[in-house]
Order: structure tokens, then C-alpha cells, then sequence
């Protein structure tokens, strides 16, 4: 649980310097701030009767934490409630010196057989924040082998935006049904003007959500495609996110390629933080099926 790190597309930021220019990727930015090698270390649980109390905090061991984030489990006979809150932590002041946070989310390791995945959203194809006009809303089903996109430097790829539901199944039905909500202000509509960065990108609606068999980490290390560490024996990692930022490049010339509007940034120092909840329900051949729509 946690701001993870996000290699798509990454948009590059461009400081001026008496005497010279130095060009800094978001990448570098979030390795600086900790974003990529922080950590989630539970500092208190507690239980009463079916619901379980997490507290923890995200960030470099040694440091002050970056996040602080709270999590009640309530569990019931037929599924499980997760309601989070993450907001900033005393390390803090490190967050104010980038200009946006990849995601906020919860990830999911799950069993290598559950490669079949269904959900409500935008689909049937990659979609983010703000990238997601071409991708209809829908009921989709694809396996986890067919989101990837083999780009030429790899690195997270296949999300899919504005997701209301998804559904992680094995080929005789068997798995998992995650529901996601937020009682959270909605986000600001889309502009025609760059905007400013919120708790949530400009029109997100729902959650970001992306599956591979490797993690932020594998696909970040690996140099080529053929790198990747693939096989249908690896776990499927679910990302959920609540939070997620625009890829960036609105086109146009040479330096476009990085640009991203600023309406479709997430805020990195939002004070009252972030809120959601996930709702998941195992599933049993029959309970969910889904025709493909293409």
C-alpha cells in the first residue's frame, strides 16, 4: 500500500541554472524524494471483534516517513471492507520538491492463474487520465498477457483508466472480485488550459488500474522487452490506484514529447490526503462471467 513508482512515458522538467541547463525527469525526482525504494512498515494493529486497525508509514528506512496511512479491515462472511486514508507524513518538506506523485494505491499479489481479467471501465485498450478519449466505458475481458504493451524501453504499461470494478479469474471462474469507491471530492473537469495539480487528475473518475507478472521495479530494471521476467508461473500484480498521474506528451514539437498540463498532475502535498475503499468478494465458476466484446 503505497506510492509506488511509475515508468510510463515520464515527462521530463527543465530547470534553468546560471550558465547551464539541466534537464530532470519525474523519474529522478520521485528516486530523490524516496518514492521509489520506500518502504510500508506497520507501526500498530490492533483487532476488535471482525475488524482489524492498521496504522503504518511509507518511506526510507532511517528517515522521517513520507506518508502516514491508516487502514481498517472489516471482514464479513461473504467479503472483505478495506477503508484507507493516506496522507503526508513528516517527511513532508521531501514531497514539496517534486511536482507530482506518481500514484496512490493498493497492490495486490496474486495467484498465477488468475491471468483472466475483467472490469467496468475504460477499455478495451491502454488508457490513462489523459489518455483515455479513445477508450470507451464498458464491461471489458482480456487476459494479462494482452494488456502489455511492448514499448521499446519497457516499463509500466497497459493501465486502464476510470475502473469501477475488476475481476482477476482462472479459466474455470475461480477468483477475485475487487470493488473500488471513494467518498472523496470528485475531481475538476477537464480544461482547455493547463490547470492546476489536485488530489487527482483533472476528470479521473474511478480508479487507475494495471496488472503484469512483474513489478514497478522488474519493469524499471529491465533494458529491453525480451528482459522482462515473463511466464504464466509468476504472480499477477494488481495495481488499484485512487491516484494517478497523466503520462504526458501532448504532442506537437520535439520538447512536446514531456510536456504534461498540470490539471492531470496529483498534488503531492495535499494536506487532508486521500481516501478509498476497496470491497473484495472471492468468486466461485459461475458467479462472474464475462463475453469478450470484440
Amino acid at each position: 500500500l503505497g506510492p509506488g513508482p511509475v515508468k510510463a512515458l515520464l515527462p521530463i522538467l527543465t530547470k534553468v541554472v546560471p550558465g547551464e541547463m539541466i534537464s530532470v525527469s519525474f523519474s529522478r525526482q520521485w528516486h530523490d524524494a524516496g518514492l521509489e525504494d520506500g518502504e510500508v512498515h506497520s507501526s500498530e494493529v490492533s483487532w476488535s471483534a471482525s475488524k482489524m486497525t492498521q496504522r503504518s508509514q511509507f518511506g526510507l528506512p532511517g528517515k522521517p516517513a513520507l506518508f502516514v496511512i491508516h487502514t481498517t479491515a472489516s471482514f464479513c462472511a461473504a467479503n472483505i471492507r478495506i477503508n484507507i486514508h493516506v496522507k503526508p507524513g513528516p517527511g513532508k518538506s521531501a514531497l514539496a520538491r517534486i511536482q507530482t506523485l506518481p500514484r496512490i494505491g493498493f497492490r495486490f499479489d496474486l495467484q498465477p492463474e488468475f491471468s483472466q481479467m475483467s472490469w467496468l471501465g475504460r477499455g478495451p485498450h491502454e488508457s490513462y487520465p489523459d489518455r483515455k478519449a479513445s477508450a470507451p466505458m464498458n464491461v471489458h475481458k482480456r487476459q494479462i498477457e494482452e494488456l502489455h504493451v511492448p514499448y521499446m524501453v519497457p516499463g509500466e504499461c497497459g493501465g486502464v483508466a476510470d475502473v469501477k470494478w475488476i475481476a482477476l479469474q482462472d479459466s474455470a471462474g475461480r477468483g477475485l472480485l475487487v470493488e473500488y469507491s471513494s467518498d472523496d471530492p470528485a475531481a475538476s473537469e477537464e480544461t482547455l488550459v493547463t490547470g492546476k495539480a489536485a488530489a487527482r487528475p483533472a476528470a479521473m473518475s474511478g480508479a487507475q488500474v494495471s496488472a503484469a507478472r512483474w513489478t514497478p521495479k522488474e519493469a524499471h530494471a529491465a533494458s529491453h522487452d525480451h528482459k522482462l521476467p515473463k511466464g504464466k508461473d509468476r504472480p499477477v500484480v494488481l495495481h488499484v490506484d485512487t491516484a494517478h498521474c497523466g503520462v504526458g506528451g501532448v504532442g506537437g514539437a520535439t520538447e512536446a514529447v514531456w510536456r504534461s498540463y498540470k490539471q492531470y498532475l496529483v498534488d503531492p502535498c495535499r494536506g487532508d490526503g486521500w481516501n478509498y475503499s476497496l470491497i473484495l468478494t472471492p468468486l466461485e465458476p459461475g458467479d462472474l462471467t464475462v463475453s469478450r466484446q470484440w
